[in-house]
């Protein structure tokens, strides 16, 4: 059995051992990240529809709802053609 710390050293250390550790760390790295990076669905909708005969304006409240807590919502632009 070869002891833990005789791995450690550069005289036992490969290229190929030390390729497969650092594929391993950046699958692991990788992995993580992209688990705790979730991106957060946000829905919009139209709300409280209001038209306005003598100026022909019709008017909308647009709602967005997020299903992760604190999210803000910047830089956002809402066109109607």
């Amino acid at each position: 059995m070869v002891p833990y710390l005789s791995l450690l050293g550069k005289s036992t250390l490969s290229k190929t051992g030390f390729m497969a550790r650092f594929v391993l760390f950046l699958l692991l790295f990788f992995a993580g990240t992209s688990l705790s990076a979730q991106q957060p669905v946000i829905t919009v909708r139209y709300a409280n529809p209001d038209y306005n005969c003598a100026t022909g304006e019709y008017r909308v409240d647009v709602e967005f709802h997020s299903n992760t807590a604190n999210q803000e919502v910047f830089g956002m632009n809402v066109r109607f053609l």
